[in-house]
């Protein structure tokens, strides 16, 4: 995307067909797509956006932003097999989030996509 409101807005129109596609693929069905909790350790949990059939629906905000970190990747990317985070915006020095791909890779629930 050239970074103007309106190309994200169809790129994230783009991601979220694919995600149902993916879904789809997967056996289950478009319309099981729900929130889901996801347990993390030690009683915490992070709820996922929206999930079905082992694919799940983030954004870099929900997944990156705030309290979360690596244990909260591993149990994503534990608990599902394909995972699509919407939103990532251009990654600085001051706005990154490294573990998140490392996790995602280790538990082999990361696709590079453009």
């Amino acid at each position: 995307a050239d970074g103007t409101p309106e190309a994200l807005e169809v790129a994230t129109t783009q991601l979220h067909a694919l995600f149902l596609q993916t879904i789809t693929d997967e056996g289950g069905s478009t319309a099981a797509v729900a929130p889901q909790v996801v347990p993390v350790m030690f009683g915490r949990t992070l709820e996922v956006s929206a999930a079905a059939a082992g694919v799940a629906w983030l954004t870099f905000d929900e997944i990156c932003a705030g309290a979360v970190g690596s244990p909260d990747f591993v149990a994503v990317a534990s608990n599902f097999h394909t995972v699509f985070v919407a939103g990532v915006p251009q990654l600085t020095l001051d706005r990154r989030c490294v573990p998140l791909p490392y996790s995602l890779c280790g538990c082999h629930a990361l696709a590079p996509a453009k």
